[in-house]
């Protein structure tokens, strides 16, 4: 669950889950239609909040969406119309060998969502789309309210953080003498997660369609009492749990961006006086966490879990027709329907006492009354919850001197803040643009000649960001000082300034500040257009179509998310985009501070700050409030192997086209999906550890480019917004886009296998380069504990290995030769596969165009062609060890357990994952549930190519439970390895392995990374696997779990001083590393003396603070 301030990288882990352009002239992209269900909506152009997006190329789209089946006496704005391409198409140049050249204008055809749209007498809002894709529902339950609304308990004191506790709460709610919610959304093959803000709270499932009722009933109770059977001794168990959040994300920098997150609890009070809602923190602090009781628990359910509060997106494999939407809210909402029923007709039904009387009166008074409303919202649009054009002005600068705080960075970091209007209006496309032009300008103004490997620059990252709400929006920009520069954290700031005024300040034509800025504009209005694009396909992301869906009508008023934001983003100009930023982002508007990397003493100050926090509420041995008999949802006997086949669902090898060419490519086609998209992979095998001499496939990846010949065709970049047009990564070669430009894709990924530019000229600097880096990253103890973990797990092993600065800077004997052996051993087709999922009209089509692009594609090296082989597993496991690696700032221990896991084929990969499922359970509840000890604990195996496998568990857990956590681990092992799990265990996690299988493949991402991740001429393990899965039994886990138990290498980093003396009273042998010996011993004696000043003048600083 989430405490969302709205900065990148905040949406924490929750612990509990887990653009078009056009052809020349115009193009017909989409449409959005509505039933004529019971309301309509109106266009409004408004976009929510969103995360920054790193971007590529844009021009314009043209996007319609079709009127609702009546005509209302209103009428939505024209969504019809021409926009002529912002690229122009240049010639094509010329081509080389045999390779066919594609038609690379924008071919994207309509797609219609459908939407039924129910808002009730009650305020409530519930919107229906259909997805056929996959037997799958996702819902988003989006309430309007969030931290703002905190307020105090009986005693006056500040609960800040109670919103974000109840979010968590709510999942520990029984309804219905059930099992707690989270137990019911899992076994019921959901995943889910949910987050808070300071305007809003919301709560997000997925899971197999034949569970949309029983979802949708949990939100219905939901705004009934969503703490139904909550204890107090439940609430101090979350306390504790948050506490852990608040550790992890904004004290240790865990999860997501540490300075955004740092920012994110200073920078609204030096932007707003302190009167302002927005000086509140969502998570709150250690102290106001504590102040949280049952009694204000139930104070803010009852004020603000309300259905006037409420919009509800329902998405899924489900039909509408017939008004069976509104028979799945009536079945959903039975027994509760006064949450449908406007507050003076609630208020009479709630005090009928008999059946009798409430079902004269559902019938007599208050059906009556909803046809008729119904009626009514059928020709009155929606109003959205913003007054757009009564938004008040931003208040003045509050604070204007720079502070100084202490976080979890690794180099002093300037941040740099305005305040703007608020959000969910016309204006929210060019804030988020103005965020990545700003961030844009930072660093082209502060380090024009920034190189990522390299140690002197001025700068290591610039990340801006528009936290966009209702009351207000922030624009923030963190920008990281390099490891030698000269500019200080204050320069950073005054220069940071200087590069706004580059962004609205007049230039000339031709400059190269105006080619930045167009750039700039371009490139980021394609990438949100690209990104909204891309989502009408994902349905089974927990942020997929149902999230933005409600979010949107839920501020806007119109349920047409999508062509809302493609049109707003393909009609947006750079010229109001500068006013903005002329109006809002001025000198005497700005914010300004800086954090600096944080010492022992802060870190001990914030421990005793939270143990203050817990003396009056101290936490208890075990957190639960009782013993959770009735955790079952299902009786485990009827969950059969019969029964686990049956659900289990596995893509269809039926539905796809297998054949290889006769150079040896394996492909595989697949008609899938309903948005006219299409996916396209070429996969090969081949890594570090299966090159002949390692860190080989590292070294040929960095000095070779490919793919020119599609790259320098400016008409290419037309399909971008539809599109990553291109990507590729060490094995996989990888291009998205419409399903009409299927040949442009493929012409994309296969000159990548064919055009080669060897750049060995810059090897020498790049060896240097990685040196470098690997000598800085050796600088955290983290790095250490991965390390050791990897070389003592799967000793004898490649995968086992790393390399050391010396062991790169010995690569500089090897030559071309190397790297072209290499390179053509591995991308050649009888050792690929390429796979194309999407919504294909035509397969035979398909496979005619892969004959065409890939027929000629030849084995280029010297040896015979095949598939590379991987290597065996190791012949030995260690010993049980447990390393203590010191980190006296830290405020939590991070702690793994790894070890290895027996496996003989792909027959044993549902075991690994049943074992997974129990594994993370067992943490969770133990760790997580019961102690409060940490936000999270997880298991998780890594399957390498061939029988190599090894097994993690790992928690990021406050210092005093650190042993406490090790031993957990090392007896969940036990259990598992000495057949200690029952049989309805197993069986229960068996059972949720098979129900959330249908969830990990229903976008086209999803389906071709499910194809890929089965590996070439592998069709059978889909077939197969349902089989495999139902046989698991105790006697597998233990097999599994044989080179585990006692040969677990367990890694903790945090303060050995604190943590140490646990391990001692526990009596569980350890070995303390000296990680910074091992540093030391890979230096130069030139890096040596550097290295040995650095931690000198560390000392000498920490000794002048204290």
């Amino acid at each position: 669950m989430v405490a969302h301030g709205a900065f990148p990288g905040l949406w924490m882990g929750s612990g509990l889950s887990q653009g078009p352009t056009a052809r020349q002239g115009t193009a017909t992209w989409r449409r959005e239609r509505h039933r004529c269900a019971p309301s309509g909506g109106r266009s409004f152009g408004r976009i929510p909040a969103r995360e920054p997006r790193w971007t590529t190329r844009a021009p314009s789209c043209v996007i319609d969406r079709c009127r609702r089946d009546r005509n209302p006496p209103w009428r939505s704005p024209p969504m019809f119309s021409s926009i002529v391409l912002a690229l122009a198409l240049a010639p094509t140049p010329a081509r080389a060998g045999n390779i066919p050249h594609a038609d690379f204008e924008l071919k994207l055809g309509q797609y219609s969502i459908a939407t039924e749209d129910y808002r009730f007498p009650s305020g409530l809002r519930i919107l229906f789309q259909e997805d056929h894709t996959q037997p799958i529902v996702s819902i988003t339950n989006w309430i309007d309210r969030g931290s703002l609304y905190d307020g105090v308990n009986s005693k006056g004191e500040s609960v800040e953080g109670l919103a974000h506790n109840i979010e968590h709460l709510a999942f520990r709610a029984r309804h219905e003498g059930l099992p707690k919610n989270w137990d019911v959304i899992q076994q019921l093959g959901g995943i889910l997660n949910a987050s808070t803000s300071r305007e809003w709270t919301n709560y997000m499932t997925v899971a197999p369609v034949d569970a949309a009722v029983p979802l949708l009933r949990i939100e219905a109770l939901r705004l009934h009492d969503a703490v139904e059977g909550v204890t107090e001794e439940d609430v101090e168990a979350e306390k504790a749990i948050t506490r852990n959040e608040l550790r992890m994300g904004y004290e240790m920098g865990a999860n997501g961006s540490p300075a955004f997150r740092t920012a994110l609890l200073h920078i609204p009070k030096l932007l707003f006086p302190p009167d302002h809602p927005y000086q509140n923190s969502t998570i709150g602090s250690h102290e106001t966490i504590a102040n949280i009781d049952l009694e204000s628990v139930h104070r803010y359910v009852e004020e603000n879990y309300r259905p006037e509060y409420s919009t509800i997106a329902v998405v899924g494999d489900f039909d509408l027709s017939g008004g069976k939407g509104m028979a799945m809210i009536f079945e959903a909402f039975q027994d509760v329907e006064y949450l449908l029923m406007a507050p003076e007709d609630a208020e009479a039904y709630q005090k009928l006492t008999t059946l009798e009387e409430k079902q004269a009166f559902m019938q007599d008074v208050w059906l009556p009354k909803l046809r008729d409303y119904l009626e009514m919202t059928r020709t009155t649009p929606p109003e959205p919850r913003v007054d757009c054009d009564n938004r008040p002005e931003p208040p003045p600068l509050y604070n204007s001197e720079t502070i100084t705080v202490e976080g979890m960075v690794d180099a002093p970091t300037a941040i740099v803040a305005w305040s703007m209007p608020g959000g969910y209006c016309d204006d929210d496309p060019q804030k988020q643009i103005l965020a990545s032009m700003l961030g844009n300008s930072i660093m082209y103004t502060l380090d024009p000649d920034y190189d990522p490997f390299a140690d002197n620059n001025d700068v290591e990252g610039v990340g801006c960001y528009a936290d966009i709400d209702k009351q207000a929006t922030m624009m923030v920009c963190a920008i990281e000082q390099g490891a030698a520069s000269k500019l200080k954290a204050e320069r950073l700031i005054d220069r940071a300034a200087d590069a706004v005024y580059n962004v609205w300040a007049p230039v000339d034509p031709g400059t190269a500040n105006w080619q930045m800025l167009n750039n700039s504009f371009a490139v980021a209005r394609l990438s949100f257009m690209s990104d909204v694009l891309s989502q009408t396909d994902n349905v089974a992301s927990l942020y997929g179509r149902s999230f933005f869906v409600s979010q949107h009508a839920h501020y806007t008023g119109s349920p047409n998310f999508f062509s809302d934001s493609i049109n707003a983003f393909s009609t947006i100009e750079l010229a109001p985009i500068q006013e903005l930023a002329r109006k809002y982002l001025r000198r005497d508007r700005m914010a300004s501070m800086i954090i600096e990397p944080m010492d022992e003493e802060e870190r001990e100050r914030l421990e005793a700050s939270a143990s203050e926090a817990d003396k009056d509420n101290p936490v208890a041995d075990e957190h639960r409030a009782k013993e959770d008999a009735s955790r079952q949802l299902f009786d485990t006997e009827a969950l059969t192997p019969e029964a686990i086949k049956k659900v289990t669902v596995m893509p269809d090898v039926d539905e796809m086209r297998a054949f290889t060419l006769d150079n040896g490519l394996s492909v595989v086609i697949m008609d899938h999906g309903e948005a006219p998209l299409v996916k396209v992979g070429l996969q090969v095998k081949g890594d570090d550890a299966t090159a002949p001499r390692y860190g080989l496939d590292s070294f040929a990846w960095a000095l070779y480019s490919t793919g020119e010949e599609t790259a320098t065709d400016p008409t290419a970049q037309t399909l971008r917004v539809a599109g990553t047009a291109g990507y590729r990564d060490r094995n996989t070669l990888y291009a998205s886009g419409s399903s009409g430009n299927l040949d442009a894709l493929l012409e994309k990924i296969r000159w990548n296998v064919e055009d080669y530019d060897w750049q060995m000229a810059g090897k020498s600097q790049t060896i240097k380069k990685w040196a470098s880096s690997a000598r800085r990253d050796g600088e955290e103890p983290e790095t250490w504990a991965s390390r050791m973990s990897r070389e003592r797990v799967l000793a004898g092993s490649p995968y086992g290995e790393w390399l050391s600065p010396q062991e790169y800077r010995d690569m500089d004997a090897w030559g071309l030769d190397d790297v072209k052996s290499w390179v053509f051993t591995k991308w050649q087709p009888a050792n690929a596969y390429l796979v194309i999922v999407g919504n294909l009209d035509d397969v035979d089509a398909a496979e005619q165009q892969v004959h065409a692009y890939f027929d000629s594609w030849r084995y280029r090296g010297s040896g015979t062609p095949g598939a590379i082989e991987p290597p065996p597993p190791p012949a030995a496991q260690p010993d049980r060890q447990v390393l203590l690696f010191d980190k006296p700032i830290a405020t939590q221990s991070k702690v793994q357990l790894a070890c290895q896991l027996h496996k003989e084929g792909d027959e044993d990969v549902p075991t690994a994952m049943v074992i997974q499922k129990a594994m993370t359970f067992k943490a969770f509840e133990r760790l997580r549930e019961e102690k409060g000890l940490t936000y999270g604990a997880y298991a998780y195996p890594q399957l390498y190519d061939g029988d190599t496998a090894e097994l993690f568990v790992a928690s990021v857990i406050q210092n005093s439970g650190a042993a406490y956590g090790v031993q957990t681990m090392l007896d969940i092992v036990a259990e598992a390895a000495e057949g200690a799990w029952d049989e309805g265990f197993i069986r229960t996690n068996k059972w949720n392995v098979a129900r959330t299988m249908v969830s990990t493949q229903q976008s086209g991402d999803q389906m071709l990374s499910t194809i890929l991740r089965a590996g070439r001429d592998n069709l059978d393990y889909f077939r197969n696997f349902p089989d495999w899965l139902a046989a698991v039994d105790a006697d597998d886990i233990a097999e599994a779990m044989s080179t585990c138990q006692g040969h677990e290498v367990v890694t903790v980093v945090g303060p050995v001083e604190e943590i140490a003396p646990q391990f001692d009273e526990a009596g569980i042998p350890y070995e303390v590393v000296d990680w910074k010996a091992l540093q030391e011993s890979l230096l130069t004696p030139k890096e040596l003396k550097a290295w040995r000043k650095k931690l000198e003048e560390e000392a000498a600083r920490d000794k002048s603070e204290s």
